[in-house]
């Protein structure tokens, strides 16, 4: 990543190593298996009518709830409160549910030295609601795992979080430790892939899953398709130092399956690939360019050696500023938002290609997400 998307994604790669010792199911707060809910009656404010734009500030561990011009802070959900630290990707579902993925349950300070209890986290706000329903990875064995399966209790750091049409969760992850499986042992150890988690909605007994995606060594935001295809943008296996890091975007096909199959279908480039966003009713992927500060769109399905049918923006820079990082468009497709590094919210009019950069001292510290209520998923 360069250093401005490290300052507010935390460095994907970087968190991966800072986090190593931590284990998930012990320790002082540690959540209960599966789903559960644990928020404070005051993690959001009394004034929640009327949000239209949610955006997520990872340095500020909060997520706010704005207007439709984007400039009023109407509410704000308090992340600490309810152990979600660095809050990073957002989405709204057709539910108008608000999704986050959390990198840690406790301050990233505190989970040097091997803490325990240690974990990212994927939480679900229902319309409306103050209690956050939290979907948690589960302590369990690598026996039985499968070849390039990673431990449940491996350590994962949510960067994004997307559902598809089956009721399934994905979110995808900066992780530590893995292992592999030959025709009679297993054997456990050091990791530095990326992978993605997913979990099966309203089914708390089942153990979420964790699959590494062998190409990259940090994958950053994703999103699914009407068909369940995953797309993942991320940084490129290898001796890879951020922000010097070329990133590329993979299809995922079939990702709950054991017959999975991961397929490179943009970059390698050193221009810093951002979020992916899947609108038009699963027919067209965005993929964010934070460096030229341009999204590109392709047809879907995907098919080889695809360019982009259209190319939306640059956004707009302020005294030489300006870095789009993720976001997502309105339920009518008029308008993209997408939080941006340098501390605003960069508003496009999709049709005239206009773009506005709006926000309050809200958000001056950095934003890393954005969704709108209701979207179009």
């Amino acid at each position: 990543m360069r250093n401005k998307a490290s300052a507010v994604a935390g460095a994907l790669v970087a968190l991966a190593a800072l986090l190593t010792g931590c284990s998930s199911g012990r320790g002082v707060n540690a959540l209960p298996p599966g789903l559960s809910s644990p928020g404070s009656p005051q993690a959001v404010s009394p004034v929640a009518g009327g949000v239209a734009l949610w955006i997520s500030s990872p340095q500020q561990n909060e997520i706010f709830g704005l207007g439709k011009d984007g400039t009023r802070v109407l509410t704000k959900i308090d992340g600490a409160a309810n152990s979600c630290y660095s809050p990073n990707g957002i989405k709204v579902d057709h539910g108008g549910n608000l999704w986050v993925a959390c990198y840690s349950n406790y301050p990233l300070s505190t989970c040097q030295g091997g803490s325990p209890g240690c974990e990212g986290l994927v939480q679900m706000y229902p319309s409306g609601s103050v209690q956050p329903v939290t979907y948690r990875p589960l302590k369990g064995s690598c026996a039985g795992n499968r070849r390039h399966e990673i431990c449940s209790d491996t350590f994962a750091a949510p960067s994004d979080v997307a559902l598809d049409a089956s009721g399934n969760v994905f979110s995808v992850n900066a992780t530590i430790g893995g292992c592999t499986e030959g025709s009679n042992w297993v054997s456990c150890g050091g990791n530095d892939s990326g992978s993605f988690s997913y979990w099966i909605v309203g089914k708390p007994i089942r153990p979420m899953r964790i699959a590494a995606i062998d190409n990259m060594q940090a994958a950053s935001y994703l999103d699914a398709d009407a068909a369940g295809n995953l797309y993942v943008s991320g940084s490129v296996s290898g001796t890879c130092v951020p922000p010097a890091c070329a990133t590329i975007v993979d299809e995922i096909a079939k990702p709950t399956s054991k017959s999975r199959v991961v397929t490179q279908i943009i970059g390698p480039t050193s221009d810093q690939l951002g979020g992916v966003y899947v609108s038009k009713n699963g027919s067209v992927l965005d993929v964010v360019d934070e460096t030229a500060r341009t999204i590109s769109q392709y047809a879907l399905p995907w098919v080889a050696s695809e360019t982009p049918f259209n190319v939306l923006g640059p956004t707009l820079e302020q005294m030489g500023k300006g870095e789009p990082i993720a976001g997502g468009f309105d339920k009518a497709e008029k308008h993209l938002a997408i939080g941006d590094a340098d501390g605003w919210i960069d508003v496009g009019d999709v049709a005239g290609n206009r773009w506005s950069a709006v926000g309050k001292r809200d958000l001056k510290r950095g934003n890393a997400g954005a969704a709108y209520v209701p979207s179009d998923k």
